[in-house]
């Protein structure tokens, strides 16, 4: 059986933030006990609301941030006994935001050959040639390699970042909401480019997003984030098709439809998200749950599986 390019166990990040005036400093649990793991040549979307650590999970990944317990492990060995560089050369991000990703005094050649130079890769007489073949590959024109960002539109920034992503060939390409600073118009061609090159090269792909439609139109495999935990997780087809736990649920009820009689989706969770510095006992989801009971106020739920189907809920929907 191949080994995950990428698997975490237990994953724990905690920050120690200030509670406010007088009050000194509490601790912020933004990752609690994460595991996944990330099959070769699959998608995997992570979802959630802003703030149920989503992207400090990526940062982790990408050694930005060091974890605070557990281990996450690249190719089968501790990302922690190894080195940034070979993150670097493994594993490439593409960010949210194109306008404040690229160096706006930097052109884009310079932006393109960064990881080549950072890495100390093939000579500067190859990469003139290599920057023209990927930004072929992506979709540019190679006479734009000699503009700056600001002489770009939005989709064509984000295609300059998936350019710097992938000149260095990596194994996993960790996308964090890569589309959601773009126009509507554009959003469908950045998926599509993704969709294409992750064929093309057969990358896999971590792709973080709140967008659910996004998720469904890309991820092969779902984790479902709420509060530093995975509270379910599925094959992308079963979790959009039953959904057991009642935050998922509430997600997807969240989605607007092109369906004008069907008015604003109401999720039915309140416009108030709980503080992280202060989570609530027991299931940190139980005071916004429609099925919540006495016993979801006490006892934390442990994951179950169920046909490779992953939920933690003491009330969850039966697998169909």
């Amino acid at each position: 059986m191949d080994e995950p390019i990428i698997r975490t166990v237990d994953v724990r990040k905690t920050y120690r933030v200030s509670a406010g005036t007088f009050k000194g400093k509490r601790s912020l649990h933004a990752v609690n006990g994460v595991s996944i793991s990330v099959k070769r040549g699959s998608v995997l979307g992570l979802v959630g609301e802003s703030g149920c650590g989503k992207s400090t999970m990526a940062k982790m990944i990408l050694r930005l941030e060091d974890i605070t317990g557990g281990e996450i492990y690249m190719n089968g060995k501790p990302v922690s006994s190894v080195s940034r560089k070979h993150i670097a050369r493994n594993i490439q991000p593409i960010f949210q935001d194109p306008y404040s990703s690229l160096n706006p005094r930097k052109n884009i050649y310079s932006i393109i050959t960064l990881p080549l130079r950072a890495l100390k890769v093939d000579g500067a007489s190859d990469r003139h040639k290599q920057v023209d073949e990927i930004m072929g590959v992506v979709g540019l024109a190679p006479r734009l390699k000699y503009n700056y960002p600001n002489q770009l539109s939005g989709g064509q920034r984000q295609r300059v970042a998936v350019a710097r992503a992938l000149i260095m060939h990596p194994d996993l390409v960790l996308c964090d909401e890569p589309t959601s600073a773009l126009d509507v118009s554009v959003q469908s061609q950045i998926l599509n480019l993704l969709i294409d090159l992750r064929k093309e090269f057969g990358l896999t792909y971590i792709l973080i997003s709140h967008n659910l439609a996004v998720v469904q139109h890309m991820a092969s495999r779902v984790a479902v984030m709420y509060l530093g935990r995975i509270v379910e997780e599925a094959d992308t087809q079963a979790l959009f098709r039953n959904p057991r736990h009642p935050y998922t649920q509430a997600l997807l009820t969240s989605v607007l439809t092109p369906n004008p009689h069907l008015g604003l989706p109401e999720t039915h969770l309140g416009i108030t998200y709980p503080n992280p510095i202060d989570p609530p006992p027991g299931c940190t989801f139980h005071p916004r749950c429609p099925k919540a009971d006495q016993r979801c106020s006490r006892e934390a739920p442990q994951p179950v599986v169920e046909k490779d189907h992953l939920v933690e809920c003491f009330h969850p929907e039966p697998v169909s």
